[in-house]
């Protein structure tokens, strides 16, 4: 009960003033590709994304190592990121989202390690 009510007064704080929320890197192993970090946002009305392998595998369907890839509308890159895996080192991806707020997540790289 207590944690509700500390994450109720943080979103409403949160409606009252507009400002910046930090990324949040996490680290996913993905099969056939190997270790990701992605940049969460750390907004309290915007839950964690986490990349799912099964998003990967429904965009090898259509997305083929060399492609462009252009996401309008990003948000944090929780579709651009899986879709620029499918495409490669030789592809590249771009990623346009309006919002400063979350084109300043947005741009934060992901790695391959």
């Amino acid at each position: 009960m207590i944690k509700y009510l500390k994450d109720s007064f943080k979103r409403k704080i949160a409606r009252r003033f507009t400002k910046e929320y930090p990324s949040i890197i996490s680290t996913y192993n993905i099969k056939n590709i190997g270790e990701v970090e992605f940049a969460n946002w750390s907004n309290p009305f915007q839950s964690p994304i986490p990349l799912d392998e099964n998003m990967i595998e429904f965009f090898n369907q259509f997305i083929k190592p060399g492609d462009l890839i252009i996401d309008i509308g990003a948000h944090i890159g929780d579709t651009t990121v899986p879709m620029s895996l499918c495409s490669g080192a030789q592809g590249l991806a771009i990623g346009f989202d309006p919002n400063p707020y979350v084109f300043k997540i947005l741009k934060k790289k992901y790695f391959f390690k």
